[in-house]
């Protein structure tokens, strides 16, 4: 975990991996949820996309927004179609307040077995 002070107060911002996962179905089913519940934001999210100079690609998706949510994510990731896993990257959560990293998620964590793409996951 990584410590910063916010108004002398410390808080810690805590880096998650698969071993985190609580109940992996169930976030599962909250995050099928969150794109099924979909409603558009004020910002729109983006996708950045770019070819590096080596066979690889670069991709960025910001922001991740949830109305009601005072938070936001940015997911980065490369793309490196010959490695295992193909696809490394993070999601960042920060705050809506003020910025601050809340936590920073591996992109490609996801239960044992269970595609990371959402049209793949288990039914709610």
């Amino acid at each position: 975990m990584a410590a910063s002070s916010a108004g002398g107060a410390t808080r810690a911002t805590r880096i998650l991996t698969r071993s985190d996962l609580l109940d992996p179905l169930a976030c599962i089913q909250a995050l099928r949820k969150g794109f099924t519940d979909f409603t558009p934001n004020a910002v729109p999210g983006r996708r950045v996309r770019t070819d590096l100079t080596f066979p690889s690609t670069a991709t960025a998706l910001p922001p991740g927004l949830l109305p009601g949510i005072d938070a936001y994510t940015v997911k980065v990731n490369a793309k490196f179609p010959h490695a295992s896993p193909a696809l490394r990257g993070v999601i960042r959560l920060h705050s809506g307040a003020d910025g601050e990293l809340l936590a920073l998620i591996d992109s490609a964590t996801s239960p044992p077995g269970v595609p990371a793409s959402p049209q793949h996951w288990p039914p709610m």
